[in-house]
């Protein structure tokens, strides 16, 4: 059928005569034949495929956005460090991040599926609470290392690893799926994702660890349970002894079983028990079930050695111990002192006995106090001698200086008996230094309120320290504080200087806080009183608060404009480009514009 045009004289336009409702004419005259699905409906591709080469698949539904086949990436070369999955902050907004990966390496022959969620709270803040981390991998698998974090670009930062992790040659990782969460949760999350090596993260803006949970493969459990006990042992049966080499434990339920070709140490039922203390040693105990003994012998990874008896209580008891059970030669028993002759050459722990001849200790015994003058060290022994001990109240051999007690005085210390002086004692309530018997000369401490007295007077209630006479402070009243911020004034007090008052070249000069930010969305936060912020790109610059008595300028050096909003008060203000503008908050909470200096904001 020959499609014909006609024109619309109402309309100004043409339409298609002898033509069908999907066809569509074109701009140049032609007409469209492609069949379109209309919207609302359903799609059947039949056999076709949908390809992307950017983009992904996304859903949005119920306060969350789930995007699917967001990324793939693969690189033929080794490389050494942290495998890094970046993608730029489509919103700085609160968001809830839940992501999945696959990764495959073929030379290291490793698989991995890496499931991870986190809390971006800002545009520079990875929140460290909420993370969440599992690992199913292959044995395999480099690594179990995961971090989050920003890095100094502002790009949200996924990283497998450390700076040693080795990831051999063709790695392939696809990012198969993206849900998000919270405010930013419908910003499109699928761009710009990018894969990478890194080796030093100390730029990042926040950074946080995430201890993953493994799930665990069937080596992985075989080799975690290596040492620990069976449920059930295992029936040894007509097994030669010599072929059992795994740890666990094993029983022989017949005596006719247990033969010396199969290398037993006894014919008789039991139980094996095998335990390793190496790659290749290991260690063989047998018990039998009818008596209770026991034997054992080492494997060295080639060879067993013989079966030793291990003796036990079966082998030593009360009824046969003074013949050893056969088990140890009469002659042997020449080596021993009988109980007579025993008593007749030791000294015992208890009773009264005599010592004789002179006997040399090699080192110095320990003698409580005598309990009769005639016993081991009394009293008139330590009065004869005249080194090694010092007496109370008595003066140092040669030296008019003692050590005084007199206990119905409370005094005591050490004393200059002839210029009748405390060198340092205690005298009723005061401690005493350098200080005369019954005065107040030299420093007296008062005990019962810790003031002190100086120079022959006593400590007062009035005065911490109390001096008599002058004071000589050549050098002045400094601060021995670690803290250089710390300063005395004039009157005595202790000042803190702020961030704002600083100490420089020994003088204290007022010193502004200074920020300059690049970007388009900047956040501020301080309680300085005098700010200077610098816009180098425009943008926004965002504070929280402003607090009172605060005076902020901000000074747009870039040829765009910018803006300058204060959250609580929901605040925007413009600053046209290469301009600046001061805004001041006064008494009453009012944020009041002090100046605007419009074209005039210039930089070097």
């Amino acid at each position: 059928m020959d499609i014909n045009y006609a024109y619309y004289t109402s309309a100004k336009g043409y339409r298609l005569v002898n033509g069908t409702a999907s066809q569509f004419l074109k701009a140049d005259g032609s007409v469209d034949n492609a069949s379109y699905i209309p919207a609302g409906t359903e799609i059947n591709m039949a056999d076709k495929n949908i390809n992307f080469t950017k983009g992904s698949l996304s859903r949005f539904e119920n306060n969350c956005r789930v995007f699917n086949k967001v990324f793939q990436g693969f690189t033929s070369a080794a490389q050494t460090g942290i495998l890094s999955l970046k993608f730029p902050q489509a919103s700085t907004s609160a968001t809830m991040f839940d992501v999945t990966l696959k990764i495959y390496g073929y030379q290291a022959r490793f698989l991995g599926n890496l499931r991870i969620s986190f809390y971006k709270q800002t545009g520079t803040i990875i929140h460290p609470t909420g993370s969440k981390a599992i690992i199913e991998c292959s044995d395999t698998f480099p690594t179990n290392i995961i971090n989050v974090g920003i890095d100094a670009d502002g790009k949200i930062c996924i990283n497998i690893g450390d700076s040693a992790t080795i990831w051999n040659t063709y790695v392939a990782i696809e990012v198969e799926r993206v849900a998000t969460y919270y405010t930013g949760y419908n910003s499109d999350w699928s761009k710009g994702w990018s894969q990478g090596i890194e080796i030093d993260i100390t730029n990042y803006q926040s950074f946080l660890n995430i201890v993953p949970d493994v799930v665990a493969s069937r080596s992985w459990v075989d080799q975690n349970n290596i040492g620990s006990i069976p449920k059930s042992a295992a029936l040894l049966a007509t097994a030669d002894l010599n072929t059992i080499l795994t740890p666990g434990f094993y029983y022989q339920h017949a005596s006719s079983n247990a033969t010396a070709a199969r290398n037993y140490p006894v014919g008789l039922a039991g139980c094996l028990n095998i335990y390793k203390t190496s790659n290749t040693r290991l260690v063989q105990e047998y018990s039998d079930l009818q008596y209770g003994k026991s034997w054992k012998r080492i494997y060295d990874g080639v060879n067993f050695s013989g079966w030793l008896r291990v003796w036990s209580e079966t082998d030593f008891n009360q009824v046969n111990i003074t013949n050893w059970n056969n088990s140890v030669q009469q002659s042997a028993l020449s080596n021993y002192y009988t109980k007579s002759e025993a008593l007749n050459q030791f000294v015992g722990k208890n009773g009264v006995e005599t010592i004789s001849d002179t006997k040399t200790f090699t080192h110095s015994p320990v003698i409580p106090a005598g309990t009769l003058s005639n016993h081991a060290v009394n009293v008139s022994q330590l009065n004869n001698l005249t080194n090694g001990f010092i007496k109370l109240n008595e003066t140092f051999p040669g030296s008019p200086i003692m050590l005084m007690n007199v206990n119905n005085l409370d005094t005591a210390g050490l004393y200059d008996k002839s210029r009748d002086y405390h060198i340092a004692g205690k005298e009723g309530e005061f401690v005493k230094i350098a200080s005369k018997y019954g005065g107040t000369d030299g420093i007296v401490f008062d005990l019962s309120n810790g003031h002190i007295g100086y120079g022959g007077v006593a400590p007062t209630d009035s005065h911490n320290h109390y001096f008599n006479g002058t004071i000589r402070i050549p050098y002045g009243i400094y601060s021995e504080s670690s803290n250089y911020d710390d300063v005395y004034g004039g009157d005595g007090n202790l000042y803190r200087l702020s961030h704002e008052v600083v100490m420089e070249d020994e003088f204290i000069r007022f010193r502004p806080d200074d920020k300059e930010f690049v970007g388009s969305s900047n956040f501020y936060a301080s309680k300085n009183r005098v700010v200077k912020l610098t816009l180098r790109e425009g943008g926004s610059i965002t504070i929280d608060k402003m607090f009172q008595y605060q005076e902020i300028t901000i000074m747009n050096i870039s040829g765009t404009e910018a803006k300058f909003i204060v959250g609580n008060m929901n605040l925007y203000f413009t600053i046209p480009p290469r301009s600046s503008a001061k805004y001041y908050m006064n008494s009453v909470g009012r944020i009041i514009q002090e100046s605007m200096s419009i074209g005039n904001c210039f930089s070097s």
